[in-house]
């Protein structure tokens, strides 16, 4: 079912071609079956089967795995949902409003469900190759971005008119790098497990509204990742807060960079102190940072908890939090500000949503969210999916893999948009300023060789010397001031040209667009330089200066650079 290809030419890796699996539930576990037309591997809870059959004659040879036992010439049917009068499990029980501290899933190894043990081999392959294949995936790109800027620049002017015989020989070098990449991005493709799951109408529209909730929390103007809590001392810390929490700024988006491609997509959870929760449609993946290692978790086994908290807010305070009341920095017990010191001022108390994963295998995450409502809604969106999900295994129905052509990305269009190159103009504009430059600087010199006292002999050296040198101005050293007016202009003009720099005062959202309903591309870290492209109102167009835009900040997180 695995197979290896040579990729031709320059790109020369052996790439695997892996099968497309396909996940069954039932009320006994799971079901992945894994496989290419004529062969599939059926991996389940009680039994594993192997079946061969010749596509659109309904032959097939079934050999079960587990006892020997073998069936001819019957009809080929899918994997069927196991039905069993057993009643679903019951719902947890709430979870305290704060947990105590580290907050921190277990070792990545441990917590993988017994019936995906399989998929997580197939996945950790999978990744391995994909690791190999990235500098060939790096050095094709710079190739290919490199003969394309050769190629326009020579089929403009001025090279078109000087060097246009170059054209054919960069035309076929850029045809070249151009199949390289798209060899190498087929074999990216090829190295991603597709994952078809098959569930009900039912349980599809439940999955939609997770989707949905996911889509709304990630428009949060602040999302934490909640790292550890600890109780405190409300008397001699002068406090009304039970717990004070540490916490990280992370973004929720869709998953982008997993290694499996389903035909749902997934929701990914940002995670500070461990690898991302990616949500997929009946199963949680986790990735290790440095990708070496994945996870995967039943949905069914995590436990979803969803709640509101009122919250001190000692940071900025986000636009879309929801102010309940307010307290003292330094406050008695009873709420009322310690009056001993002399600078007490009051805080701000809002409403956070909270949000919390965790299961019996160790997983054990939480989140914090500006907006509350956002945060409810997914938690009851969860809890609908996963009661969807019992209601399926234990009910079977008609399912489907909903199809979503959305994720089924054509290799080509990996590669990255070229960039327009302008043509070569400063083969003219170079020669012509020297050229400007001498015949401006030429008469100056010989003006000021004129009016010096000399006598003949000295005219004579003066003249001699103006051919090896052209004294254009003089500076003072001394003062490090130009003297003269061309000096001046040239030092205007650099100084018109520097950008404006800015630079985050605390963890900012980088958003694809000048509103803060847009969608978060990423969370920029506090303290970091960025450089004004653009303005729109109270946002502005931000990036390094060097590449392509960033995204849209909002001003009242940035100040210029000391």
């Amino acid at each position: 079912m695995i197979r290896e290809i040579k990729m031709g030419f320059r790109f020369r890796q052996s790439v695997r071609l892996f099968p497309g699996v396909r996940v069954n539930f039932s009320l006994s576990g799971m079901s992945v079956s894994a496989g290419i037309p004529g062969m599939r591997l059926n991996v389940g809870t009680r039994r594993s089967t192997l079946t061969m059959g010749i596509p659109g004659t309904g032959l097939s040879y079934v050999h079960s795995l587990s006892s020997g036992t073998r069936h001819q010439d019957e009809a080929t049917t899918e994997p069927r949902l196991e039905h069993q009068p057993e009643a679903p499990p019951s719902t947890p029980s709430p979870a305290k409003e704060s947990l105590q501290g580290e907050i921190r899933s277990a070792e990545i190894a441990t917590l993988t469900s017994p019936d995906l043990a399989g998929l997580k081999q197939l996945i950790n392959e999978a990744a391995s190759q994909k690791r190999m294949l990235e500098p060939d995936w790096n050095n094709a790109l710079k190739e290919r971005l490199k003969t394309w800027k050769k190629l326009r620049r020579r089929e403009q002017f001025p090279l078109s008119v000087f060097a246009g015989w170059t054209v054919p020989k960069a035309q076929t070098a850029f045809a070249v790098a151009d199949e390289e990449a798209l060899k190498v991005a087929s074999a990216l493709a090829a190295s991603e497990i597709k994952i078809s799951v098959e569930f009900d109408e039912q349980t599809w529209a439940a999955w939609e509204r997770v989707v949905t909730a996911h889509r709304a929390m990630s428009l949060s103007t602040r999302t934490w990742d909640v790292t550890s809590s600890v109780a405190t001392d409300q008397i001699k810390e002068r406090t009304i807060a039970s717990n004070a929490i540490s916490r990280t700024l992370v973004a929720l988006r869709p998953t982008r960079d997993a290694i499996v491609s389903t035909n749902h997509g997934g929701l990914c959870f940002e995670n500070a102190n461990g690898g991302d929760l990616n949500l997929f449609p009946g199963f949680l993946l986790i990735r290790e940072k440095s990708a070496s290692d994945y996870a995967l978790v039943d949905m069914r086994e995590i436990n979803v908890q969803a709640m509101t908290i009122k919250f001190i807010e000692n940071e900025d305070l986000p636009l879309d939090a929801k102010i309940v009341g307010s307290t003292w920095a330094k406050a008695n017990k009873d709420g009322s500000p310690d009056r001993r010191f002399k600078e007490n001022h009051q805080i701000p108390i809002v409403s956070y949503g909270k949000i919390y994963f965790t299961s019996s295998s160790g997983i054990f995450e939480g989140y914090l969210l500006s907006r509350s409502d956002a945060a409810l809604e997914f938690g009851f969106a969860m809890q609908a999916f996963q009661m969807a999900m019992r209601g399926q295994a234990s009910n079977p129905k008609d399912v489907f893999a909903a199809d979503d052509e959305s994720n089924q990305i054509d290799p080509a269009q990996r590669l990255p948009q070229l960039p327009e190159v302008r043509g070569a103009y400063e083969t003219i504009v170079i020669p012509v300023a020297m050229a400007a430059g001498f015949s401006f600087f030429q008469p100056l010199a010989q003006q000021a060789e004129m009016s010096s006292p000399t006598n003949n002999a000295a005219h004579q050296t003066a003249a001699t010397n103006s051919t090896k040198f052209i004294p254009a101005q003089k500076i003072d050293v001394a003062s490090s001031q130009p003297t003269s007016e061309p000096q001046q202009i040239v030092r205007s003009l650099a100084a018109q040209t520097a950008l404006e720099r800015m630079v985050t005062v605390s963890g900012a959202n980088l958003r694809s667009g000048p509103d803060r309903n847009a969608p978060s591309l990423r969370v920029i870290k506090a303290g970091t330089i960025l450089v004004i492209l653009d303005r729109n109102g109270s946002w502005a167009r931000v990036g390094d200066g060097q590449s392509e835009p960033w995204g849209w900040v909002h001003m009242s997180l940035l100040k210029k650079q000391m």
